[in-house]
C-alpha cells in the first residue's frame, strides 16, 4: 500500500466535516511531493496517482470544494494551471490505471467540466479536461507510456515511508459512486446536459473550444452529444 492508498481511504471513509481541517495539509504535502517528483524525473509514476486521488476528492466532495481547497492554499488560478500544465501532459499514463480508478478520474473530470466556471474563466483548461475525458473513453492503453510506473527508487518512496507500519494493512476500498454503473454513459449524459443548458455567450465559447479539437476528438464529442 502506498501513501495514495491511505489518502484515498481517508477521503472515502472520513466525513467531510471531520476531514476538512486536515485537507489543506494533505494537499500541501502532495504538491510538495509533485515538486520533488519533477526534480527526480519521477513525474509519470507519481502524477497518474495524484490525478486519480484529486479526481476521487472531486468525485466525493464536489468540484467547488476542490477549487476552494487548492486555490485557498496556493492562490487563484492554481487548479487551471495544474490541469493545463500537469494533467494534460500525463493523460496517456492514466489509461494504465485500474478500471475503478479510471472511473473515478472520469467522474472527477466530468464534474470539473460541468460544476465549475472553467469554460468561461479558463476555456483552454476546460478543453484540456475534455481531451482527458475523450482519451479515457475512446483510446486504447498505450503500452509505450508505462515507463515502469510501478518501479520506484528509495527517494520516490520517501513520502510513503511515513506510513510504513500500514504498508501491509488490508484496506478494502469502497466505490463512493457505485450507483454509476456505466461511467461512459454518465459522462456523456453530463456533457449533453451541460451543452444544452449554456447561454448564447457560453455556447459560443463552447463551440470555439470544440473547434480546437483534432478530427478524431471532434468525432468523439459528436458521439457523446
Amino acid at each position: 500500500m502506498n501513501a495514495f492508498s491511505l489518502i484515498n481511504a481517508i477521503y472515502i471513509y472520513c466525513p467531510q466535516a471531520t476531514l476538512g481541517q486536515y485537507v489543506p495539509t494533505i494537499v500541501d504535502l502532495l504538491m510538495r511531493k509533485l515538486s520533488k517528483a519533477v526534480e527526480h524525473d519521477k513525474v509519470v509514476p507519481y502524477v497518474k496517482h495524484m490525478i486519480h486521488s484529486q479526481c476521487l476528492f472531486v468525485t466525493i466532495f464536489g468540484a467547488p470544494a476542490f477549487f476552494q481547497t487548492l486555490e485557498g492554499l496556493r492562490g487563484p488560478g492554481l487548479v487551471a494551471n495544474m490541469i493545463s500544465n500537469v494533467w494534460i501532459a500525463n493523460k496517456k499514463p492514466l489509461s494504465s490505471l485500474s478500471a475503478l480508478d479510471k472511473k473515478h478520474v472520469l467522474v472527477g473530470v466530468t464534474k470539473l467540466m460541468v460544476e465549475t466556471p472553467l469554460l468561461e474563466s479558463f476555456p483552454a483548461t476546460w478543453l484540456h479536461l475534455l481531451q482527458i475525458l475523450l482519451s479515457l473513453v475512446y483510446e486504447q492503453h498505450d503500452l509505450a507510456m508505462d515507463f515502469k510506473v510501478d518501479e520506484e527508487t528509495a527517494e520516490s518512496r520517501e513520502f510513503d515511508g511515513h506510513y510504513s507500519k500500514l504498508s501491509y494493512a488490508a484496506i478494502s476500498i469502497l466505490d463512493p459512486v457505485a450507483e454509476i454503473t456505466n461511467v461512459h454513459s454518465f459522462a456523456a449524459a453530463q456533457v449533453q446536459q451541460f451543452s444544452r443548458s449554456l447561454t448564447p455567450e457560453r455556447a459560443t465559447i463552447f463551440q470555439q473550444a470544440l473547434a480546437q479539437l483534432s478530427p478524431a476528438e471532434r468525432e468523439g464529442v459528436q458521439k457523446m452529444l
